[in-house]
C-alpha cells in the first residue's frame, strides 16, 4: 500500500463517524418525535392493557357470590367501613390510580392475616393466594380474580393525561375486589375459629 492508498483508508475510516453525528444533528427533532411517540404508544399500550384487565375482573367477579347488602351488615363486620365511603369517593375521584392502590392494600392485608395464622411465609400475597388455592381453601375464581386485580394495579400506574385511570373505573374496581375480600374475610373467619379450637385444645 502506498502512502496515497494509506491516507485515503485514514480518511475514510474517519469519515463514518463524522457523517454518522452529522445525520443524527440533523435529524434530531425527528428522533426525539419518534421517541415521544413510542412513549406514547407504550401508555396507550398501558391504559388498554389495564382498561382489558378490568373487563376481566368484572368478568371473575360475576363468577363469585355477591357480597350481602350493604345495610345487612353491623358496622363493625363491614369490609369497608360507612365512615370511609366518603374518603374513598374523594380519593377516587381526585387520585383513581391511589385509590386502587389503597384498595389492594386491603386485599392484601387480608391475605397476610390469613398467611401468618396459617404459617404461610410473608413472601408476597401472590404466594399466599396460590397456597391457599392449593389447600382448597378458594376455588380457581377467587384466584383468577386475585391475579387479574394484582395486574391491573400494576398497570393503573403507568397511566397519565387522557389515559389515566378515571374514577369509574377506579369505583369498578373497587366493587371488584369487595366480591374476593367477602370471600377471604370467610376464609379468614374460618382459620382463625380453627386456630381458637387448637389453641384451647393446647391449654387444657
Amino acid at each position: 500500500m502506498d502512502w496515497k492508498a494509506f491516507i485515503a483508508a485514514i480518511v475514510g475510516s474517519l469519515a463514518w463517524p463524522f457523517v454518522i453525528l452529522s445525520l443524527l444533528f440533523i435529524l434530531r427533532k425527528q428522533l426525539v418525535g419518534l421517541a415521544d411517540r413510542l412513549q406514547e404508544f407504550s401508555l396507550a399500550g398501558a391504559k388498554a392493557t389495564f382498561e382489558k384487565q378490568l373487563e376481566t375482573a368484572r368478568e371473575e367477579a360475576e363468577r363469585l357470590p355477591p357480597p350481602s347488602s350493604p345495610d345487612a351488615i353491623p358496622d363493625d363486620q363491614r369490609i369497608v367501613p360507612l365512615t370511609d365511603e366518603k374518603k374513598f369517593l374523594r380519593l377516587a375521584n381526585e387520585f383513581p390510580e391511589a385509590a386502587i392502590t389503597e384498595v389492594y392494600k386491603d386485599i392484601e392485608g387480608i391475605l397476610f392475616r390469613i398467611g401468618e395464622i396459617l404459617g404461610i411465609p410473608r413472601t408476597g400475597a401472590d404466594r399466599i393466594m396460590n397456597e391457599l388455592y392449593e389447600r382448597r381453601e378458594v376455588d380457581e375464581n377467587a384466584r383468577d380474580l386475585f391475579h387479574t386485580l394484582r395486574k391491573a394495579r400494576n398497570l393503573s400506574a403507568h397511566g397519565t393525561g387522557d389515559r389515566r385511570v378515571s374514577p369509574g373505573e377506579a369505583l369498578d374496581y373497587r366493587d371488584h375486589s369487595i366480591r374476593l375480600m367477602t370471600r377471604l374475610s370467610f376464609v379468614l373467619g374460618k382459620v382463625e375459629a380453627a386456630a381458637d379450637i387448637k389453641k384451647a385444645k393446647g391449654s387444657a
